[in-house]
């Protein structure tokens, strides 16, 4: 998985989705990915910043 330099522990799956991989971890269930949407859209902001 590509890491984004200087933002720690963040993974992209696809250009769609980022992850980190402390709550891929926590939420193994892929049920609760539905739970990460806002988190991951955050993410993808401050990272396109």
């Amino acid at each position: 998985m590509p890491s984004f330099g200087s933002v720690s522990g963040y993974f992209a799956k696809d250009k769609d989705h980022v992850y980190h991989e402390d709550d891929v971890l926590k939420d193994a269930d892929a049920a609760s990915f539905v739970h990460l949407e806002a988190r991951i859209l955050k993410i993808k902001s401050y990272l396109l910043q």
